[in-house]
């Protein structure tokens, strides 16, 4: 356990479809608001510790979730279906709300942030959510692909590859262009060295991403939703961004960050803590 002038940091583990999932936790104290974060495409919850320890010193409980198949927790590496991922955010709004009341907030980041979306329009215990780039995969995901048009021809052929061995490995880089992800070389290699990080999901994880769609229309959601992003995020573009945002009701943000690219909450920390700390702090 790790003491910090504002919060303590420690572990605790949640089942969910017979998986035992990590949680790395930083308590505030009794009673501050509970904020879940989903990190993105291979990561866990510990690469981001510098923005999980900067948001907790604003007042918050942080749970950060590994979900199955990544960092600490059990399941298949890289094999999963999105609705999987989404069943263990699900059962980690309930594990945080029994542990620490029900001013819950959740955020994620890239992958992460879509889990956030999809949740928070169907799960009635988060009470505001924060989005680290948006999209709805079935009608927007090709367009965050590395090469969309070349995904836009070649998926039926992947859908049939799919059926014959969806358990068949790929790079993650197959549909995400590295260069796009990571500003500076020496985060990217520290990715790449990271043990925990997954680099290589099934064929059935990548197409179940593509075909997701959320629980229930972005409409319908009544709870306050903050989308942020990079105008110079080239994964998920700022024209899918707005596009999303167009569809939420209110409450809602757009908070675009000048000149980011697309690791938003550790390359561009300090331009993105304020907007996401006072969000929360206005909503929960």
């Amino acid at each position: 356990m790790t003491d910090n002038k504002r919060f303590k940091r420690f572990s605790e583990y949640l089942e969910s479809a017979g998986n035992r999932l990590h949680l790395d936790i930083r308590a505030a104290d009794d009673g501050a608001p509970a904020l879940l974060f989903i990190p993105g495409t291979g990561a866990h919850a510990g690469y981001y510790a510098p923005f999980l320890d900067a948001l907790a010193a604003q007042g918050f409980t942080v749970a950060g979730l590994d979900y199955q198949g990544h960092g600490r927790s059990e399941g298949k590496r890289g094999d999963f279906t999105f609705g999987g991922l989404l069943d263990d955010v699900n059962a980690a709004v309930a594990h945080v709300r029994e542990r620490f009341g029900e001013r819950i907030g959740a955020i994620g980041s890239s992958q992460g942030g879509l889990l956030t979306l999809y949740a928070a329009a169907g799960n009635g215990d988060i009470k505001s959510a924060v989005c680290h780039n948006a999209a709805l995969l079935a009608r927007d995901g090709i367009e965050c692909t590395r090469a969309p048009r070349f995904f836009r021809a070649t998926m039926p052929f992947m859908k049939l590859l799919g059926a014959l061995m969806p358990g068949l490995r790929l790079p993650t880089w197959t549909y995400l262009d590295v260069n796009d992800v990571f500003r500076d070389a020496e985060n990217r290699a520290a990715y790449y060295a990271d043990p925990l990080t997954v680099k290589r999901y099934t064929l059935r994880a990548i197409l179940s991403l593509a075909a997701a769609v959320p629980p229930a229309p972005l409409s319908e959601i009544r709870r306050p939703v903050m989308i942020i992003t990079g105008d110079s995020d080239n994964v998920i573009p700022l024209a899918v961004a707005r596009r999303v945002y167009e569809d939420l009701s209110e409450p809602k943000r757009l908070e675009v960050i000048e000149g980011a690219l697309h690791m938003l909450f550790l390359e561009y920390l300090e331009e993105s803590l304020g907007p996401i700390a006072r969000w929360f702090a206005d909503t929960l």
